[in-house]
């Protein structure tokens, strides 16, 4: 999963150091603890994409 086209346009510093967007490291949130890891991560970003947080929590609604 990622937020942006591009690997650093999306604004977070951490990204922006590692090269690559956090939000393509992300693993489907099996538990609610990884969710909220997950969606700190994403709203981290200068850019959110609504979509992708839907289908990120939808992941998680899925597996419990």
């Amino acid at each position: 999963m990622d937020i942006e086209d591009s690997d650093t346009d999306c604004g977070n510093d951490e990204c922006i150091q590692r090269g690559k967007c956090i939000t393509y490291d992300l693993k489907v949130p099996l538990t609610l603890a990884s969710l909220i890891d997950g969606l700190h991560k994403i709203f981290a970003h200068d850019k959110i994409n609504v979509e992708f947080v839907k289908e990120y929590m939808n992941k998680f609604d899925q597996h419990r």
